[in-house]
């Protein structure tokens, strides 16, 4: 049976594991792109990209 030291050491030390894990959660978000795009603006400014598809259509890379 669990003594109220023990249980007292596990509750403090699941609140920690879990304050320090949303800390690393939190941290990592800031990395992530935003809605719409770095200014949330929705435009596209990558190069090399096709116009149209092709009249004979895509060939399968599978």
């Amino acid at each position: 049976m669990m003594t109220t030291v023990h249980s007292r050491r596990l509750t403090w030390g699941t609140a920690l594991a879990l304050l320090m894990g949303l800390g690393v959660v939190t941290v990592g978000a800031d990395d992530w792109e935003q809605w719409r795009g770095a200014e949330r603006l929705g435009v596209w400014h990558e190069g090399g990209i096709l116009e149209s598809f092709p009249d004979d259509g895509l060939s399968v890379r599978w």
